[in-house]
């Protein structure tokens, strides 16, 4: 597995705490964007992102359920019916359905925490959403953003 470091990834201009790129995450290519505290933390950060990364088969379906925890219901119980003809009501959806439904989208790592970013597939009219609040093995927090 790749090894990541910041110098992999381009400084803001305008804020030197800030840095973009990209992974390659199942063949696909994705953004990723640091936020350090401060200029300091990258090994934090690093070893952060290495971990998380060596590890990604594995959390991604934990990122996927914390946030299936938190918006199926929502997602089945209001945001499914459709107000007229041209959107339609959509099927409720099972736990697994929801989860496989969330498409990745990117990440956005500080020196304490990633957020995962998931495209919502239409469920709610195009808002993201993020799983986060990850305590190195589980995503403890989400929410819908957009």
């Amino acid at each position: 597995m790749k090894q990541y470091k910041i110098k992999d990834f381009t400084q803001d201009s305008n804020d030197p705490t800030s840095y973009d790129g990209t992974v390659v995450v199942g063949g696909k290519e994705l953004g990723v964007s640091i936020i350090l505290e401060d200029e300091g933390e990258t090994e934090k950060v690093e070893q952060l992102m290495n971990t998380f990364f060596s590890e990604i088969d594995t959390l991604l379906p934990k990122a996927k359920e914390c946030i299936a925890n938190e918006f199926l219901d929502l997602y089945n119980d209001n945001w499914r019916f459709g107000d007229d003809e041209d959107n339609p009501d959509k099927p409720e959806l099972t736990k697994e359905e929801f989860m496989e439904a969330l498409s990745l989208q990117s990440f956005l790592f500080y020196s304490e925490d990633v957020e995962v970013f998931f495209d919502d597939n239409d469920m709610f009219f195009g808002h993201s959403l993020i799983a986060s609040d990850f305590d190195g093995e589980n995503f403890n927090y989400s929410q819908m953003f957009g």
